[in-house]
């Protein structure tokens, strides 16, 4: 019989911690009902009696049987290249993963590699192979995930590591399919996010991957999958985005609506306000489809470095919809209206300090989304210090 033993595979890996998902079961191998092997010995002799007529006295033999027990187990699966975890399967393709100096942690799961062509801008001959999987936080500081917590993935092809790329393979068709970048992984605790991570190997690699990495591959503490190559994208079954819980303060009201805001790293300070969300339509050069929902509000510099404010240093705006964050884009939407009526691009705002100016921040919701947005942010959604405001959406462009 196989007693039921919980085992924990403690990886310290990437700055942070990885745990195999993984019953003890699924981690020994055994022979036989845990290679045990029982040797009896016993007497077969009749129990013998001696009776001595004068004092009836009785003499026993007793029969004696010895039990000896074998178990032979095989190490944990997963802990080296030589031995790695399959792809796929909900019983053993899971990870958890913490990190060692912020407050996040992951969830994690390996679909397996995908072969795609190579990038469009990518001249260089080679072979593409595209990791897919998914990463839930379930812990994080601010309101969403910072994508830059994430666990690192890597292969090892011909004996060399290979790290994962930016737009050297051709994502197109794996993006169609719900996933997304895994350094845009910000989103809320408890909301899957279905990533790829894209490896170019160059013609000189010369053979398949030999091993799917999770975690540091220089040090002895990462994760090891089998490098398996899906001949079909997956369909992630990533299910609602789950809301952020966060406070939200009323927009347009002059009593609630302002805030104030300082740089850290820049002699820059802001006074602001929100009127809230306005919907335009997507802009002319957008052929995606979804939704654009523009940001209106107020920045008066207070404090400025040189004669005017540095638009880049005033601060973020941001929204979240259906668990994930968007930030804001540039010629996604129309914003001719918003324009004449006296708003400006955020990243326009050069003015002498008190010059208030009236902003926009445009956010397009592709289709996928879901849902109106939950949240507006002010400043960092990743970190502890962020505002939020309602995503009141307007009937009319506010007067100035």
């Amino acid at each position: 019989m196989t007693a039921a033993v919980a085992v924990t595979l403690v990886l310290a890996a990437c700055g942070g911690t990885v745990e195999q998902s993984t019953p003890a079961s699924e981690l020994t191998a055994t022979s036989d009902a845990q290679a045990t092997t029982e040797v009896s010995v016993s007497s077969e002799e009749p129990v013998a009696t001696q009776t001595d007529t004068t004092t009836a006295t009785t003499t026993t033999t007793t029969t004696t049987t010895t039990t000896m027990t074998t178990t032979t187990t095989q190490p944990p699966i997963g802990l080296d290249p030589g031995s790695p975890i399959p792809v796929g399967d909900p019983e053993v393709s899971g990870f958890t993963y913490e990190e060692d100096y912020a407050d996040a942690a992951w969830d994690g799961f390996v679909f397996g590699l995908v072969e795609t062509g190579v990038g469009q801008y990518n001249d260089d001959p080679g072979r593409c192979l595209v990791l897919l999987g998914t990463v839930t936080p379930t812990s994080t500081e601010g309101a969403v995930s910072n994508s830059f917590n994430t666990p690192n993935f890597s292969i090892i092809v011909n004996g060399s590591l290979v790290d994962g790329g930016v737009s050297d393979c051709d994502t197109d068709a794996i993006e169609a399919n719900g996933f997304g970048w895994i350094l845009d992984a910000s989103v809320t605790a408890g909301t899957t996010y279905p990533f790829y991570s894209e490896f170019f190997i160059p013609d000189s690699a010369g053979r398949d991957p030999e091993v799917v990495v999770v975690g540091s591959a220089t040090g002895s503490d990462a994760l090891y999958f089998e490098p398996t190559i899906l001949t079909e994208i997956p369909v992630p079954d990533t299910g609602p985005g789950t809301p952020s819980g966060v406070n939200r303060t009323p927009v347009g009201d002059p009593e609630v609506s302002g805030f104030t805001y300082e740089e850290d790293y820049a002699d820059a300070a802001w006074d602001g306000f929100v009127f809230g969300l306005v919907e335009t339509g997507v802009g002319q050069y957008n052929d995606d489809p979804g939704r654009c929902l523009v940001l209106l509000g107020t920045v008066t510099p207070t404090s400025t470095e040189g004669a005017v404010s540095n638009s880049f240093n005033t601060p973020n705006f941001s929204i979240i919809v259906n668990g994930s964050l968007v930030d804001g884009g540039v010629s996604d939407c129309d914003t001719d209206a918003i324009e004449a009526n006296g708003f400006g691009w955020i990243l326009d705002a050069s003015v002498t300090a008190g010059t208030t100016y009236p902003f926009y921040s445009e956010f397009f919701i592709p289709d996928s989304a879901g849902r109106d947005p939950e949240v507006v942010v002010v400043g960092s959604a990743t970190g502890s210090d962020a505002l939020y405001f309602e995503p009141t959406i307007l009937t009319e462009i506010p007067v100035l």
